[in-house]
């Protein structure tokens, strides 16, 4: 995305705890739900959307750039992702002669509104995510709480404020584009809201979540997105293996949870 999420420099101790923030820490979260328990703040997201990745995935394939986005992340795979294959549900606008692809209906266009929520609080993730990791300093905690914040600020100035479909496009586009090397352009991001806000508002699941869980799948998506996006770079900057290593590990998981795609 060009409308890159912007950072302030990040002390070294901070990118450190950054590194360790998605190691397995017991206890941390149950879902009411389902009563499932998650040992990160990571692992608490992909639960939330959980099963979303088919819809997000056959959305996503239905425009142009975007499905040519996932044929990149193929080829970088060798050839053997999921997104190497023309899903069923492709309509026939793109030329398809495959007679299943033509019978497929077409997608039901929603409003940006439908991806909208109204916030319950003031900000939830940066506490969640400050007080998740165990053996931190106060101070180490208000410095990850402080750049958690920070990502939020600087999405929110360029972004559609309080919209799911906007912020987990951003996650997205931040991971494809450490995995393919690529940048993700307005465009294509534009693509990608279009089609996340479709597929959101035609899934039920998302329909019934509550406000507050909305808020925090928001608020999970930019800072999880902030944090590959400042790993990725920062690593690079400084050469450094173990931050671009754990920017590629954070985006595998991303397109494994959301979009079913296994990537090396």
């Amino acid at each position: 995305m060009r409308a890159q999420i912007r950072y302030s420099f990040v002390g070294s101790v901070v990118f450190a705890i950054l590194l360790s923030a998605f190691q397995p820490v017991a206890g941390q979260y149950r879902n009411p739900y389902n009563g499932v328990s998650h040992s990160s703040q990571l692992a608490k997201f992909y639960d939330m959307t959980r099963t979303w990745n088919s819809n997000l995935f056959d959305a996503m394939s239905r425009y142009q750039a975007t499905k040519d986005r996932l044929k990149e992340l193929a080829r970088a795979n060798g050839g053997s992702s999921r997104a190497a294959a023309t899903p069923r549900t492709t309509p026939s606008v793109y030329g398809s002669n495959n007679p299943v692809a033509r019978s497929a209906p077409a997608i039901r266009q929603y409003p940006i509104t439908a991806t909208d929520f109204k916030p319950v609080a003031a900000r939830i993730v940066p506490d969640q995510f400050a007080n998740s990791i165990p053996g931190l300093s106060l101070e180490q905690r208000e410095a990850l709480r402080a750049l958690s914040d920070q990502f939020l600020t600087a999405f929110e100035g360029e972004a559609r404020k309080n919209n799911v479909a906007n912020a987990m496009t951003l996650l997205i586009a931040m991971s494809l584009q450490v995995l393919t090397g690529k940048e993700v352009s307005d465009g294509e991001s534009k693509e990608m809201i279009v089609a996340l806000n479709n597929a959101l508002g035609d899934t039920p699941q998302f329909a019934s979540m509550t406000s507050q869980d909305k808020q925090i799948v928001y608020e999970s998506a930019i800072v999880i997105g902030g944090i590959i996006a400042t790993l990725n770079i920062q690593g690079a900057q400084q050469n450094d293996f173990a931050m671009q290593s754990q920017a590629r590990e954070i985006s595998r998981a991303v397109v494994k949870n959301l979009l079913g795609i296994e990537a090396r």
